[in-house]
């Protein structure tokens, strides 16, 4: 069973499914495991501005979700590079957290796939040759045991734009779900915005 849920006044950034997970017992019944993913627009100042009360807002409204017993059970946030952002968890009380790819995670070394000319157009206005100044602002937050994270950088100069001082990735979670043979994978990630990143 997959079910999209919004909660009440969230953008339109914010999905949440259900997920059925089979269940080895006798009595044959699906457990729901749900899922939420919230680009939380945690950016740095100046880039964006009064955005603390906003992530506590959205731990607020998560904490509230819990209290009636309707939080998602797994929250995939993306654009939570700011300590506010990552205070959601700890607000909505999620005890199991993981947090994506930091600067020292991104290899130095050229792509070379992209070749040279890609590499000869970065732009130090746009931010394209300063390298890494933010993690990737990905977070896993989680009712359950998170067994095991992987996280990747995407590589240094496989960007475009202001997206280039983030070290942007992917994170990889294994959670134990009440229920499941087996631990459920849940991956998280924050692709690059053409139109955000100033390259449109």
């Amino acid at each position: 069973m997959l079910a999209a849920y919004v909660p009440k006044g969230a953008p339109a950034a914010v999905v949440a499914a259900t997920v059925s997970v089979r269940r080895q017992s006798f009595d044959g019944g699906h457990p729901a495991l749900s899922v939420m993913t919230w680009n939380v627009k945690g950016l740095p100042r100046p880039v964006a501005l009064g955005r603390p009360a906003a992530l506590a807002e959205i731990g607020r409204r998560l904490g509230e979700l819990r209290r009636i017993g309707k939080q998602p059970h797994v929250v995939l946030l993306q654009e939570a590079f700011i300590s506010d952002a990552k205070a959601i968890g700890a607000e909505g009380g999620y005890p199991y957290a993981a947090v994506g790819p930091q600067p020292e995670d991104a290899s130095a070394s050229p792509t070379a796939s992209l070749g040279d000319a890609f590499r000869q157009n970065a732009s130090w206005a746009k931010g394209e040759d300063e390298g890494k100044w933010l993690g990737s602002g990905l977070v896993i937050l989680s009712d359950y045991p998170i067994l095991a994270t992987r996280k990747m950088a995407f590589p240094q100069d496989a960007c475009a734009g202001f997206d280039c001082l983030a070290a942007k990735g992917v994170l990889l979670a294994k959670i134990a779900v009440p229920g499941s043979a087996k631990p459920v994978t849940v991956i998280d990630t924050h692709l690059n915005s053409r139109h955000a990143s100033g390259v449109s």
